[in-house]
């Protein structure tokens, strides 16, 4: 993983072109993905740039985050992960 980026940094990527997005305090390019996503571009668009955890664990299970971590392009400088990634033979807390 590269080297942890600002939000402000992340900010300037919100184009179709160039869409960037924060999960759980990683940032993803969403660039190549974004016309693939099954909800649709538009929904990507409204949080380009932007922090876009609580929108995308309403709609999405964890485990998404683990088939996409290929796009995981860095961290937000300075902040941690408040979701921790499981890791394979762990237990549930359930």
């Amino acid at each position: 993983m590269k080297a942890p980026l600002t939000r402000q940094e992340v900010a300037k990527h919100t184009s179709e072109e160039d869409l960037w997005v924060i999960v759980d305090h990683k940032i993803y390019d969403l660039s190549e993905f974004s016309l693939a996503h099954p909800g649709g571009l538009v929904v990507l668009l409204q949080y380009a740039g932007q922090d876009a955890t609580e929108a995308f664990y309403n709609l999405h299970r964890h485990e998404v985050l683990q088939q996409y971590s290929d796009l995981c392009i860095g961290t937000v400088e300075g902040e941690k992960p408040e979701v921790i990634d499981p890791q394979p033979g762990d237990l549930s807390q359930v």
